[in-house]
């Protein structure tokens, strides 16, 4: 395993497990693909991803921003129910 500095803010601790942004149900990974969100998870320490103190939350939106940004040539699918209810109807 590789060591990595916890992403907390002011967290001085050595990373100890990887917290996704994005929800890592299984709807989600049905949707997405377990491949894709890993590849957004950020190294936190038990203590701060156990609380959720200093650690980046999305909503699906903000996922699907991301995606896009960071990997533009990645053709997205359609999103989860709510996603599609919120932004197309």
């Amino acid at each position: 395993m590789k060591i990595e500095p916890c992403q907390g803010r002011g967290c001085n601790n050595i990373a100890t497990e990887m917290h996704h942004p994005f929800s890592n149900s299984v709807v989600n990974r049905r949707i997405y693909g377990k491949k894709l969100l890993d590849e957004f998870a950020i190294p936190y320490c038990n203590d701060c991803n156990g609380s959720h103190r200093n650690v980046i939350t999305w909503n699906e939106a903000q996922f699907r921003k991301e995606v896009e940004r960071w990997k533009p040539d990645y053709k997205l699918p359609p999103g989860g129910k709510t996603f599609q209810r919120k932004n197309f109807s």
